[in-house]
């Protein structure tokens, strides 16, 4: 287990406080659900890997054919772990500034709180009901100078971060041909994706050699 007992604690208030918050336009049927996904991230991360494989599945997910088996979540968890890594470590006096892509219910926010108390932390999602539960744990509850811009990935304009800037993308939709340009050309910017810090001067500028250097076709 890489997290200690105060971090445990905050990673069960998080999960406490999201499963008393479901945004308005949540989807509730079908095979996608934001808050039954980020339930389960934050339960392995909270249980560990081996305790979590072995823990019921969870009914509400039965019958959603993307999450049948562990492995996605696995993933997610994973991406969390490393991203808690590089924050503590590598980056650890990088800078005091974050930026949050696709925020969610903003379990990278809780990661990266574990790591250190953040100056200034940005954040966007394309989903605006995303707000009232961002300010009520984060900013009400423990203090976070947190922003929060209602924006899709393809429409946020990253060109104008003008002060270095951690940038935290794990499994977000921005794409290449649209965004890959202000991210790598800003020197601001040092980025986190799917849990890697990314030599910038490697990412290519078009989507099939962008593919063959990252795989899946977002930034």
């Amino acid at each position: 287990m890489i997290f200690n007992e105060d971090q445990l604690r905050f990673l069960l208030e998080f999960y406490n406080h999201c499963s008393n918050t479901t945004p308005e336009n949540e989807e509730m049927s079908g095979s996608w659900c934001q808050s039954y996904f980020t339930y389960e991230v934050l339960h392995g991360l909270i249980l560990g890997r081996d305790r979590y494989e072995e823990h019921p599945w969870p009914y509400w997910l039965e019958g959603r054919l993307k999450y049948r088996t562990h492995g996605p979540i696995r993933k997610h968890i994973q991406v969390k772990k490393d991203t808690f890594n590089l924050l503590n470590n590598g980056l650890k006096e990088a800078t005091g500034n974050l930026l949050l892509c696709e925020i969610g219910y903003g379990v990278d926010l809780v990661i990266a709180m574990m790591t250190r108390k953040w100056d200034v932390v940005k954040s966007y999602d394309h989903n605006p009901y995303m707000k009232s539960g961002l300010e009520k744990f984060f900013v009400e509850r423990h203090g976070v100078n947190l922003s929060f811009k209602c924006s899709p990935s393809n429409y946020y304009r990253f060109d104008e971060i003008t002060e270095p800037t951690i940038v935290i993308s794990n499994f977000c939709h921005i794409s290449v041909d649209v965004k890959a340009k202000e991210i790598k050309e800003n020197d601001n910017i040092i980025y986190i994706r799917n849990g890697e810090l990314v030599d910038k001067s490697t990412i290519p500028l078009e989507l099939a050699e962008f593919r063959k250097v990252f795989g899946r076709g977002y930034l």
